[in-house]
């Protein structure tokens, strides 16, 4: 712990470490930025045991939160209309640190009134803060929001993403799993989308042939997940596809996707929400990168890899400005090589090792009950 001093706001006072008592992190946030925030989270719980913490969050990204060791309350918001409501009621607490682990949840600091806060893009936010937060964005973005709290007197934590599953949950995924057929088989799971930015997305024709070289060469059991915009991208992969798969798109919950992740032997897929739960439950993960950088959005460890091909850029990094998903607009030639340029060989190339390494691991067992 590094112990610092900060003017709150009664005044010049040493930051007591005893004295942090009720914790507030705003993670107003997209799926993949709120598992970026779990190491930070634990790291925060570790520093101050003594402290409750309470983290202000999207009702669309709560579930990703829950059964986590290191939060004591969530508090669901369904959409910025009712984010007035609960700042009101905050401010009816008496809240020591204030952390900002988000972007938009950065700049909502203003209106929480805590003794100390904290949170990103300090260059533009520094003077709202009552601690000095470093602002170096080259780095991975589990590694940024770690560096906010670090300087909240945080110590240092393995820079691993975690999401954490009931028995119960990991159970019903793969009693799913054994009664649509795939039993015995090492299973991948395939996620062909990317909401917020069509750019992200490899062709569904790449996905339906490395689904098939996968059952041909490894025996393998292909299960396509995502949420319901992912639906029509699942039902070209199936069209495309010489081999069945399971398609379990638009059917499935956050918390049960992840634990049918969970019970997959590896994770094929764009940059994008999915990919950053698979990491999070400990699925090895191929992940497949285009505009946006691996050095900030990449899975984390030894146990994954990264493809892409590298035509140009990267052209999308962490804390950019939100108009840099308007890519046509930015730049209207761009027809999105670098995610265009990437092959099948390259795909099962980086699959085929980490399927053989972890295929000796369990399978979903065969179906036994109704």
């Amino acid at each position: 712990m590094l112990p610092f001093s900060a003017k709150g706001e009664t005044g010049q006072e040493p930051f007591d470490p005893a004295s942090i008592q009720r914790i507030l992190v705003l993670l107003l946030s997209p799926l993949g930025d709120t598992l970026f925030a779990t190491p930070a989270l634990e790291a925060l719980d570790l520093a101050y045991p003594q402290a409750s913490i309470s983290v202000c969050c999207w009702q669309s990204n709560a579930a990703l939160l829950r059964g986590n060791p290191h939060v004591d309350e969530i508090i669901a918001c369904r959409n910025s209309l009712e984010l007035p409501k609960a700042f009101h009621e905050l401010q009816e607490r008496s809240l020591d640190l204030a952390v900002g682990l988000s972007h938009f949840g950065s700049w909502l600091l203003a209106l929480i009134r805590a003794r100390f806060r904290a949170g990103f893009r300090s260059e533009e936010l520094g003077w709202l803060y009552t601690v000095p937060i470093p602002d170096d964005r080259q780095v991975h973005a589990a590694r940024y929001c770690l560096n906010v709290v670090r300087a909240c007197g945080a110590p240092e934590v393995p820079l691993r993403l975690r999401l954490y599953l009931e028995p119960a949950e990991r159970a019903e995924a793969v009693r799913l799993l054994a009664r649509r057929g795939v039993a015995g088989r090492p299973l991948v799971a395939i996620h062909p989308g990317g909401h917020f930015f069509r750019g992200k997305r490899w062709s569904t024709r790449g996905f339906a042939e490395v689904a098939d070289g996968l059952v041909d060469r490894y025996g393998a059991g292909v299960v396509l997940v995502g949420g319901e915009d992912d639906v029509e991208l699942a039902g070209e992969i199936m069209r495309q596809a010489r081999r069945p798969m399971v398609d379990l798109t638009g059917s499935l919950g956050l918390r049960q996707t992840a634990a049918v992740l969970q019970a997959c032997q590896l994770f094929i897929g764009n940059d994008s929400g999915p990919m950053h739960m698979a990491e999070a439950v400990g699925t090895p993960v191929v992940a497949l990168f285009g505009p946006t950088d691996p050095a900030n959005f990449r899975p984390l460890g030894e146990m994954h890899r990264v493809v892409r091909r590298d035509v140009c850029g990267p052209c999308i990094h962490w804390l950019e400005a939100a108009n840099l998903y308007l890519h046509s607009f930015r730049n209207p030639a761009c027809n999105f090589e670098c995610i265009r340029q990437i092959t099948v060989d390259d795909v099962m190339a980086a699959a085929g090792p980490l399927l053989e390494r972890t295929a000796a691991q369990s399978t979903v067992p065969a179906f036994e009950g109704p």
